[in-house]
């Protein structure tokens, strides 16, 4: 069982878009590359073997360095050679401990079976029979000495060093609140000793839950069915939900601390409404065009010390 529960516990999944790979541009002549310390080496060949149904099979060597494949026979717009290093090809993260998950019975054994979670990066979140719940972000994401690059990158300072630790991990076990939820945005404040991702889903899901189950009990199948499609218990619509959305527009939190204190999440689950103008902008054009276009929808990236900024 990927999701879902056994006797005792439960748990589920949504994205953690914990970033997990790297571009590096190399300096490569003939079949020889140049590492960083300076010293050249052979390229490994992969001779792979492409089957092609109805057709003729193709055989294909895929070159690599120290960092991963060349994608650059790919993407032949950009004639820099350039490798792609990703935690799925490291051959030592191979561990997905799906059978340890479905056999815990409590939340010290279900988190031992996460810390054994390579890939892919995701937030878990947990509920058992004796009333305890939990969260855990789970995954290997690397620890770079010069931060996440969002460009392909030239530089030792973004060598993979190590993974972030298990329990230095976002994790929270029955906080304050009683409840936890995720919606793939983010889970970690500015101040986070480990960078996860340059990149969050927007705030407004996470917000809209916390608000439906703040301060709730006895909670029914039907009410949390009602959150699932982001209606409002008790009978109230989608267009309503929607007004209402568009209504609190302007007022949205601009910083993590004040998405906080708005939304009232725990602390352990911290997230960020540094992306809320990005939905602010979505709910304008909305109103003047009379529906949402991902066409209109502003870019951004998150400068390292500088937040979230237009593209």
């Amino acid at each position: 069982v990927i999701a879902g529960h056994n006797e005792h516990v439960a748990w589920g999944f949504t994205a953690l878009y914990g970033d997990v790979q790297d571009f590096y541009i190399e300096n490569v002549q003939g079949d020889n590359y140049q590492a960083y310390d300076g010293q050249w080496h052979p390229l490994t060949i992969d001779h792979e073997l492409i089957r092609v149904r109805g057709g003729r099979d193709v055989n294909y060597d895929v070159r690599l360095t120290d960092h991963g494949p060349l994608i650059d026979p790919i993407f032949t717009k950009d004639p820099r050679p350039i490798a792609l290093k990703w935690s799925l090809y490291v051959s030592a993260l191979n561990s997905i401990p799906i059978y340890a998950i479905n056999t815990a019975s409590n939340w010290t054994e279900f988190s031992a079976a996460l810390k054994q979670w390579c890939w892919p990066t995701q937030n878990v979140v947990y509920a058992d029979d004796q009333g305890h719940i939990g969260y855990h972000a789970v995954g290997r994401v690397p620890i770079r000495p010069g931060g996440i690059s969002s460009i392909p990158i030239r530089d030792a300072k973004h060598e993979w060093q190590s993974y972030i630790p298990f329990d230095d991990l976002p994790n929270a076990f029955d906080p304050p609140s009683g409840f936890l939820a995720t919606a793939n945005s983010r889970v970690t404040s500015a101040k986070s000793p480990y960078p996860l991702t340059n990149e969050w889903a927007d705030p407004y899901r996470a917000e809209r839950i916390y608000k439906l189950l703040q301060g709730r009990d006895h909670l029914t199948p039907a009410d949390l069915l009602a959150v699932q499609v982001q209606g409002e218990p008790h009978g109230r619509g989608h267009g309503q939900d929607r007004g209402e959305r568009e209504n609190r527009a302007e007022k949205q939190p601009r910083t993590a601390d004040e998405a906080h204190r708005v939304a009232k999440a725990p602390s352990e689950l911290l997230f960020s409404a540094d992306v809320t103008p990005v939905f602010e902008q979505r709910l304008k054009a909305a109103k003047s065009n009379g529906g949402f276009s991902l066409a209109q929808r502003p870019k951004w990236t998150f400068d390292e010390g500088l937040g979230l900024r237009k593209l």
